[in-house]
């Protein structure tokens, strides 16, 4: 009896049996699946998903058959289908957000780039004003220190000619035939 305690006792401390089934590789796989399953991309393991639940239930086959240790074998493959699809969900959440990340450094460049353009464009036009100012204050520093022109025709005591045209040639011949009639 006493042997029969001892055996118990080591059972349960070491995980064996009753209590391991419990707390072991299948209620771990079990916690997995059903945090897989609340998941919005659970299709993407899905064939992770039905393999783990296919080793659970021939776990299971295996222990009410009496097959423990082959029990606990099918319990360890079923948690390791359960972690490849936590992996493979982490990997798609993972590819999605780098897919968005992507798509918002993708903006950002192409704003950049229209920023740039703009910067350049101010500043091109900026240097032109520029220019065009500095052309426009030397030309008037130039006016202004320049004598006013003089005007033609009616300096130093000339008399202006009417609508200061100059004097035609064919007009002479006509002047010195008035005098000789």
């Amino acid at each position: 009896m006493r042997a029969l305690v001892v055996s118990i006792l080591l059972a349960t401390t070491l995980g064996v049996g009753p209590a391991r089934a419990a707390g072991g590789d299948g209620a771990t796989a079990q916690q997995i699946l059903v945090e897989v399953a609340a998941s919005p991309q659970a299709a993407v393991a899905a064939t992770e998903v039905q393999s783990a639940q296919k080793s659970l239930e021939r776990a299971q086959g295996a222990r009410d058959s009496g097959d423990l240790k082959h029990a606990e074998m099918l319990e360890g493959l079923a948690r390791t289908w359960a972690e490849s699809a936590r992996d493979l969900l982490r990997a798609a959440r993972t590819e999605q957000e780098a897919r968005e990340l992507q798509e918002k450094s993708a903006t950002a460049r192409a704003q950049t780039e229209r920023d740039r353009a703009l910067l350049e464009e101010t500043l091109a036009s900026r240097g032109r004003a520029r220019a065009e100012l500095e052309k426009a204050t030397a030309e008037a520093a130039a006016r202004a220190a320049a004598p006013p022109p003089k005007e033609k025709g009616h300096g130093k005591g000339k008399k202006a000619r009417k609508n200061d045209e100059p004097k035609k040639k064919n007009d002479e011949p006509k002047k010195a035939k008035e005098k000789k009639k």
